[in-house]
């Protein structure tokens, strides 16, 4: 034990060697560079102009890397930064830019790094084609120069534009050896990357060599968090007792919020942490960015989640149980979560519509009464539609299907509603108005009446659905010039509503009928 106590102090004292050697190091050129900033300070009281200036410079110089050794130094010896020394630190202003260039220059770098290749092809190509162009400009100034050195008056001048000539001449020189250096450097690096793709594609490949692994791992952790604390919730608020403790309504909505909130909050910091621990600054700050952007962008919908979350709380202008009108066509609102159900009673139980929160930002639902319809109709049900006799076979949140003489008929629902069909099965009544001619002053106000009455009676008893009619009324409605108006009603159960056409038809013949056959003359004969 004694023997492993030994070994490890010598391997600390061994490993603390260095650190002490850097910290003697960096003591010393600190005090070294406080005797330069202290000399230099006080030689400067005598000095002027550029001298002065010169001193100045070599102060400031000083200053700053006294400084720099100073926080190093700091480092090294407590492991913290200077800036904790300041106690003014915490009311400091947040240097936005600084902050931001910070965050984002692994990113810069990255970019910097994998487009490094192109930029360099680029600049070699610019040279080669500004050395190019440069040659036949250098041509033209050596034969000017030889033609005025041919033409030189005195040997002097002649001299002087020899040497202007042999300059250009070495110029000439130069530029085609920085040429062939250019052309074949460029030559190299196109050979050996032959296959080089363009920057897009080497910054893919170097964000997919190992951060699609950490980043996948990351988004895995994400989505573990977040269907977790989905689970979680449905797990918890199974349990009896928490919504006796919190309440059935608008506890467990409150509950239900906060958990998909602290999820939501606990998986994106998931994710954040994955990035972080894995040390992939590139994607910590393209994940920062995004987040950031998606939060900038959220802040403008913000009323608009309010709202939603109003509703999911159940204490906004929908609300779970209660009755609305979407699409022209009356709901009841199932469940009100992040999707909302509606059901209508008078349709089939697989007949739901899901619908998302911001789709209930124009609706207003209300409590409804018992006796309240959800529908004009049920499957079966025979209607008045066109004026003929048709029955409902199947109706459902799209279509609503009839059966009129053997055809099928397929009507949009909100077209169906809004047509307000008359309902035959909930019973139906036939009117005529009969309007005999004034001759009949006298047996218009009493025989008439009771003699039509027992005629149509007796035929409409001989017709297969006659025993469905409730109800036949024939009285004397009005007086006119050139009439005497009767009118007859014919009240049915809905049973008869198959044979309304019939019904309507023999109603209208029998009055007919009585009238020939008694001999009443007619001044005018309406049919509704």
């Amino acid at each position: 034990m004694v023997m492993c106590s030994l070994t490890a102090m010598t391997a600390l004292a061994e490993a603390a060697a260095p650190a002490t050697a850097a910290i003697e190091e960096l003591a010393e050129r600190v005090a070294a560079l406080d005797v330069q900033v202290t000399t230099l300070a006080a030689s400067i009281n005598g000095l002027d102009g550029e001298a002065r200036v010169l001193v100045e410079e070599q102060l400031a110089v000083a200053r700053t890397s006294r400084a720099i050794q100073q926080r190093a130094l700091h480092r090294l010896v407590t492991g913290m930064e200077p800036r904790y020394m300041d106690i003014r630190s915490d009311d400091s202003e947040v240097m936005w830019e600084d902050e931001a260039r910070a965050l984002l220059s692994p990113l810069f770098v990255e970019f910097r790094e994998a487009t490094e290749l192109p930029r360099r092809v680029g600049r070699l190509r610019r040279r080669a084609t500004f050395l190019r162009s440069s040659l036949p400009q250098i041509e033209h100034a050596m034969v000017k120069a030889a033609e005025a050195m041919h033409t030189a008056p005195t040997p002097e001048s002649q001299e002087v534009l020899r040497e202007m000539r042999a300059q250009w001449l070495a110029k000439r020189d130069e530029t085609k050896e920085r040429l062939a250096i250019t052309v074949v450097e460029l030559s190299q690096i196109e050979a050996e990357h032959a296959s080089m793709k363009n920057a897009g594609t080497r910054l893919w490949n170097l964000m997919t060599e190992k951060r699609t692994q950490r980043f996948a791992l990351a988004v895995v952790a994400f989505l573990v968090t977040f269907l977790t604390s989905h689970m979680l919730h449905r797990m918890l608020s199974r349990l009896p007792f928490l919504r006796r403790l919190i309440g059935e309504d608008i506890g467990m909505r409150v509950f239900a919020l906060s958990v998909h909130l602290l999820g939501t909050v606990g998986a994106v910091g998931v994710l954040l942490l994955m990035l972080y621990s894995s040390g992939d600054w590139v994607l910590l700050t393209l994940s920062i960015v995004g987040l950031v952007s998606i939060a900038l962008g959220a802040r403008s919908a913000a009323p608009r989640f309010l709202r939603e979350i109003q509703l999911l709380l159940n204490a906004g202008p929908v609300r779970q149980g209660e009755r609305l009108v979407w699409n022209g066509v009356p709901w009841r609102v199932q469940s009100l979560q992040l999707t909302t159900i509606l059901s209508n009673p008078a349709f089939s139980e697989t007949s739901i519509v899901r619908l998302p929160l911001r789709s209930l930002d124009s609706l207003i639902s209300r409590p409804g009464a018992d006796d309240e319809p959800w529908f004009p109709t049920a499957v079966g049900d025979v209607v008045e539609w066109d004026g003929l006799a048709a029955q409902v076979t199947r109706q459902g949140p799209e279509f609503v299907e009839l059966i009129r003489d053997r055809s099928r008929i397929t009507v949009p629902t909100p077209e169906f509603v809004a047509s307000s069909p008359t309902n035959l099965s909930q019973g139906f009544r036939h009117r005529v108005v009969l309007k005999l001619d004034r001759r009949h002053d006298k047996e218009a106000a009493h025989a008439i009446p009771e003699r039509l009455e027992t005629l149509v009676r007796a035929a409409v008893a001989e017709h297969p659905s006659g025993e469905h009619m409730n109800q036949l009324l024939v009285s004397f409605e009005a007086i006119s010039s050139w009439s005497l108006d009767l009118e007859l009603e014919a009240d049915f159960d809905g049973a008869a509503a198959g044979d309304w056409e019939e019904l309507m038809e023999l109603v209208q013949r029998s009055v007919l009928t009585a009238c020939v056959s008694e001999n009443w003359t007619m001044a005018r004969s309406d049919y509704v």
